[in-house]
């Protein structure tokens, strides 16, 4: 009898192209200690080293938890910094992007250089720019970066604005959380997460930002659970 032949097994695909993954990060406080002359460097080198981990080790997305900046008003230095390292970071063609970044968007995603899809009902209602950066035409991302404000940038003034809002103009963050906050103390604080789909799962991430305390004890808080029902939601 001839030799059996061997049947090939293929292995299982890797969790990194299945699970959606996020590199978590707050407070990274740019523009802290930017007048000591020893220290003054240290909150940008960490941050670009932050966003070359979630490079490396192929994270679909960065979630900061509020206070990117130190302050409400930063320097224009800490700003210029800030932009400088997620551009370089974030966007294809950037500085940080060594073509190692992950797989193939289209077997998860309709948007290429990103794996995933934004499946709420009503993006432009979650987002400050209206809609993630990703979905804008000629705005090439490859690693999304999502982000609510702290008490140390928290929007204030005419517009209710800050430095969070500039990034987020310019593209280079997806600010979301804002509007829930919005209408006066007494109102009903409504929570609607973003829906975030790979294949066949999905996360909801509600946006709770920095809040004054009049403000979060005064009114109810409605969150919303929505979600289609033919997704696995984490």
């Amino acid at each position: 009898m001839g030799a059996r032949r061997r049947r090939k097994t293929r292995a299982p695909p890797s969790p990194l192209f299945l699970d959606l993954t996020a590199l978590v990060l707050s407070l990274s406080s740019q523009g802290v200690h930017e007048k000591d002359d020893v220290r003054k460097d240290d909150s940008f080198a960490s941050f670009d080293e932050v966003l070359g981990l979630a490079t490396t080790h192929g994270a679909d997305a960065v979630l900061l938890g509020g206070d990117l900046f130190h302050e409400n008003k930063p320097s224009r230095e800490a700003v210029v910094r800030a932009m400088t390292s997620l551009s370089s970071a974030c966007l294809v063609g950037g500085e940080g992007d060594h073509g190692q970044h992950g797989a193939p968007a289209s077997s998860s995603s309709s948007h290429p250089g990103v794996r995933f899809d934004i499946i709420s009902p009503n993006p432009g209602a979650d987002f400050a720019a209206g809609a993630p950066n990703f979905t804008a035409p000629g705005h090439r991302v490859r690693l999304p970066v999502f982000s609510i404000h702290g008490n140390h940038d928290d929007p204030v003034g005419p517009g209710s604005l800050s430095a969070v809002d500039v990034l987020s103009s310019a593209g280079l963050v997806n600010y979301f959380g804002k509007r829930a906050l919005e209408g006066s103390a007494g109102s009903t604080v409504v929570m609607s997460p973003i829906l975030l789909q790979k294949v066949r799962e999905a996360e909801r991430w509600w946006g709770w930002p920095c809040a004054r305390r009049a403000r979060c004890e005064s009114g109810e808080f409605l969150f919303i659970h929505k979600h289609p029902s033919s997704l696995r939601l984490f």
